[in-house]
């Protein structure tokens, strides 16, 4: 006893006992399959393809999922790339011969859990580069379903870090805008607005986007 306090009871758990599959369960499972269909990286185990924090939303008051992922998209179908042993003279290789490297996809599901949109984050950077985080995702204009996705990557012919303290150097922040747009199906079309924030941008957070959106709107009255 603590403070007065008396302990509950113990109750031991029944191991045999069926667990139900809550919401989040049902939503990794369902967000790990899609991944599977989409990567070109055959995926061993549940570690791989990274499945981010998922976000609950509306779209015209109709319930979704939104899932940030990072995987190797498939460029075409039956495209495949089995990661090649480390090469410091050409890192990130394919064996199939195409370069190794993550995307930041976005996918959405309905209220059924089906897939309803699959979006590549586009990066106009001038080299290949590798996705390894998507730190953020944020509203940028909940009445217009605007959402805000800051991804992080670094180039993948780069000088890599040889030390510990090196680890981050050359990595590269930007935030992305993503209009939301629900059809008549219940399908969802993304289109990515980059005639305000840039592309590629160094806005490395939420809020600082959703600042420069303010500026470019008033701007335009």
């Amino acid at each position: 006893m603590q403070r007065g306090v008396r302990p509950r009871p113990f109750v031991p758990i029944d191991t045999d006992a069926d667990c139900p599959e809550t919401e989040v369960d049902r939503l990794n499972a369902t967000a790990r399959r899609a991944v599977a269909a989409l990567s070109a990286e055959p995926l061993r185990s549940r570690g791989d393809g990274d499945i981010g924090l998922s976000h609950k939303l509306y779209i015209d008051k109709k319930k979704y999922y939104l899932q940030p992922t990072l995987f190797v998209a498939k460029q075409h179908p039956g495209d495949v790339c089995t990661p090649a042993p480390h090469d410091k003279t050409r890192p990130y290789q394919c064996e199939e011969g195409q370069r190794y490297r993550k995307d930041c996809p976005v996918l959405i599901f309905n209220d059924k859990f089906e897939e309803v949109v699959f979006h590549r984050i586009v990066v106009k950077e001038p080299y290949q580069f590798y996705c390894n985080a998507v730190p953020a995702m944020g509203v940028g204009d909940a009445a217009n379903n605007l959402v805000l996705a800051t991804i992080q990557y670094f180039p993948i012919d780069d000088k890599h870090a040889s030390t510990v303290a090196e680890i981050g150097q050359g990595w590269n922040r930007m935030t992305v805008a993503l209009r939301l747009k629900r059809q008549v199906d219940g399908h969802v079309i993304i289109e990515q607005e980059d005639n305000c924030l840039g592309n590629p941008n160094r806005i490395d957070t939420v809020p600082d986007a959703k600042r420069q959106l303010r500026k470019c709107a008033a701007k335009r009255k």
